[in-house]
């Protein structure tokens, strides 16, 4: 029988030209012809899983499309830690690069290569079993299911990964099933790599003024985690990430990465990818490490490039903690509160679930730390549910735009408060006639509102009040309440079809709705004879059903 491409990635060519990715499915079929190699059905089924994101893609978007530099991490030499005269300077380096970087590289650190050549075999050759062996069967007897690709949770490609892997909880290496090869290297790899984990974290401790005993004795090699990565090929280069931008949820990660470049870090602002470097391993802190050092230690967001040709695979060690281990630093004060491992994993995956996306630290912060902020713009934040408690210690907040939002409280010194499309909200908080000094009020698409907010005379500030549906879902406004806001330069009521009383019992079925021209010219009559005595207003637009005003 003659060679051939592999059938799932013909498949998968297929169905990017009924996606319409017709040039990159057209490239992809000449790339499989070329190969013809001997390479079995091991892709996972990327288009077939997620066709309903590339439909729904926008025309741009392209990641490629950002100016990233590329650079050398700093380069940490653990053999001078043997020797007298250098080893404190070598260990201000790391240190220094764990403060200033997140990200730093090591040299003679003990790991033979032979160890990582022989890791490196063993990964291919199990990437390369049939997909449904792996999504189907343990790997190697490890417990739990070890075996991972693509982003389950995405809604979007910005959110999707472009990547398999092995994540192999090392609590199941003291209990073999089978003595395969890979299993073997496996466990001598981890057993180095947790000595050399062990090592690094001390001197991060020692940096602290702390001895690392406390971290030394809840990071064991059984609480730890190998992962084996391998990125395939990708089609779509430019629109999916290899790994989305992310930081790390442990104390510190080890990575070994073959010589395709694709790792980029964040560092001012600024994406810059890494240059692979043979025989170095990259170093990078963890969320842990940055909430145990309060902040001195950074955990950088990275993220993995896909490549439109080369497969890229790396190994990762993740130093984590039993989930029962506290986290708190001892410095004061601190910027993050006291929390378990197991609640900050939590979070972090209820975060991904719902929002699409990692919070992480922020969601742990102590108290308010942010309080020169002036402007929240919560407006795209369409499944957020409840608003943090913190936003209530922003003393100097002036401008806050939220969407979806069921709470809001005492913000004394508001000046501009923007509520777009907040179904559920049916009332703003009672102290909502506290916010003294608001001057702009926009209230758009709350279709559960059932009038104008109750307290709102009592802004007399108040320069500029917008509504959608006449600040209720039903088109009504209550008027009698505007007439009391003498600074009001502008009034903006969209769809009104009747006016009420405040006085009304407000679930009462709404009334005296405006059907007809001459209905609504009287309503409008009503409405400037009723401003007639503020002063200040200059500008007046009021839309109906059947002709808008505007002054």
């Amino acid at each position: 029988m003659s060679e051939g491409p592999p059938f799932c990635e013909l498949k998968e060519a297929e169905r990017m030209e009924a996606l319409g990715i017709v040039s990159e499915a057209q490239e992809l079929s000449q790339s499989l012809a070329d190969r013809r190699s001997t390479m079995i059905d091991s892709n996972p089924p990327f288009f077939a899983a997620y066709g309903s994101l590339f439909r729904s893609r926008p025309a741009a978007g392209n990641h490629e499309a950002e100016a990233v530099e590329e650079c050398d991490l700093p380069i940490v030499d653990l053999s001078r830690l043997s020797d007298e005269l250098q080893a404190e300077q070598c260990k201000r380096e790391i240190v220094t690069a764990a403060s200033a970087w997140g990200f730093f590289q090591i040299v003679n650190h003990g790991i033979p290569n032979g160890v990582l050549d022989r890791l490196r075999a063993e990964q291919v050759r199990a990437f390369r079993q049939p997909f449904k062996k792996k999504a189907d069967e343990k790997f190697l007897g490890f417990l739990g299911d070890s075996y991972r690709w693509g982003a389950p949770t995405a809604t979007s490609l910005k959110q999707l990964s472009w990547l398999e892997a092995y994540h192999i909880p090392l609590s199941s290496a003291t209990h073999p099933a089978t003595t395969s090869t890979c299993r073997c290297v496996i466990e001598e790899l981890s057993s180095a790599m947790s000595r050399l984990a062990d090592r690094l974290m001390g001197i991060l401790a020692e940096g602290l003024g702390s001895d690392g005993s406390y971290i030394k004795d809840n990071c064991k090699r059984n609480t730890c985690y190998l992962r084996l990565n391998r990125y395939p090929p990708c089609p779509v280069a430019g629109e999916v990430f290899g790994l989305v931008p992310h930081t790390d949820s442990d104390f510190l990660t080890v990575l070994c990465q073959d010589d395709v470049i694709g790792l980029q870090l964040k560092k001012g602002g600024r994406w810059i990818a890494v240059r692979p470097n043979p025989g170095t391993l990259i170093i990078n802190v963890g969320d842990l490490f940055q909430a145990w050092s309060n902040g001195l230690y950074k955990s950088v967001e990275h993220r993995v490039m896909s490549n439109p040709r080369l497969e890229r695979f790396s190994v990762a060690y993740f130093v984590c903690p039993s989930k029962e281990t506290m986290i708190e630093s001892s410095a004061r004060p601190a910027i993050y509160r006291k929390f378990s491992f197991g609640e900050y994993r939590q979070q972090v995956q209820q975060d991904v679930t719902l929002l699409g996306y990692k919070v992480g630290l922020t969601r742990f912060l102590a108290s308010c730390s942010l309080k020169k902020l002036q402007i929240l713009d919560l407006g795209h934040c369409k499944k957020l549910r409840k608003l943090p408690a913190q936003i209530h210690k922003l003393v100097n907040l002036k401008i806050l735009r939220l969407a979806y939002c069921t709470q809001l409280e005492r913000l004394v010194n508001l000046l501009v408060l923007e509520i777009e499309g907040c179904p559920r909200l049916q009332s703003l908080h009672d102290s909502f006639s506290d916010m003294e000094n608001l001057t702009e009020l926009k209230m758009m698409r709350c279709d559960s509102l059932t009038g104008m907010p109750r307290g709102v005379g009592k802004l007399s500030d108040l320069q500029k009040v917008a509504g959608w549906a006449a600040v209720d879902g039903h088109g009504s406004a209550t008027f009698q309440y505007l007439q009391t806001l003498i600074n009001l330069e502008e009034l903006r009521l969209q769809n009104l079809k009747s006016m009420s009383d405040p006085e009304d019992d407000p679930t009462a079925k709404l009334h005296e709705t405006v059907d007809d021209d001459v209905e609504m010219a009287f309503l409008l009559l009503q409405i400037l004879e009723g401003l007639r005595p503020n002063p200040t207003l200059e500008k007046l637009e009021i839309s109906c059903a059947t002709t808008t005003l505007s002054l």
